[in-house]
């Protein structure tokens, strides 16, 4: 048990004050709570170290004052920072990781979706492909194989029509009728 008067109650008051700004003073509150468990921590061992339940008033003080000596009260503020900054990393992680999680979920969901519209829009052209019938498909093939003869005959005949001299032509298309005769 801790004896607690109003000395002691105005030492805290005193922490307090020196380690909060205001009431919106985040850190501040947080330095206040990490002095009082440093507070507790220190409290607890002499409890321990000197076997009794009960510290003398004067002993609390130089417990309270070995704790807030030097730049202790800017320690307090630090370490709360640290601990606000952990906070802060180990929270923004977490939604990391559910956002990754929710964005990998609806991508699979998209990606089905997409995956189901373009197999049915396939089985609709295939449906109307096999509506035309396997010999529409015949007769397809045939005329692109005329087509693609016909083409390069064009522009052989094109080619050996620019070399020759027409009177020519008609001289070689004449002795070819009269060989065949």
């Amino acid at each position: 048990m801790i004896v607690t008067s109003q000395n002691h109650i105005d030492d805290c008051n005193i922490v307090f004050n020196k380690l909060v700004q205001n009431e919106n003073d985040i850190i501040g509150l947080l330095a206040y709570s990490y002095y009082k468990v440093r507070k507790k921590e220190a409290v607890d061992a002499y409890k321990i170290q000197n076997s009794i339940s009960n510290i003398p008033e004067t002993q609390l003080k130089t417990i309270c004052g070995s704790i807030t000596a030097g730049k202790q009260f800017d320690d307090f503020r630090k370490k709360a920072e640290e601990i606000l900054q952990q906070f802060a990393a180990d929270i923004l992680k977490e939604d990391m990781n559910d956002l990754e999680f929710e964005f990998e979920r609806r991508l699979k969901i998209e990606t089905k979706k997409m995956h189901s519209q373009i197999s049915s829009q396939l089985t609709a052209i295939d449906k109307k492909i096999l509506k035309k019938g396997f010999w529409y498909g015949i007769w397809q093939n045939l005329f692109s194989s005329f087509i693609f003869m016909l083409l390069p005959v064009m522009v052989i005949a094109i080619y050996i029509s620019s070399q020759m001299d027409w009177k020519d032509v008609f001289d070689f298309i004449n002795t070819f009728h009269q060989i065949k005769k």
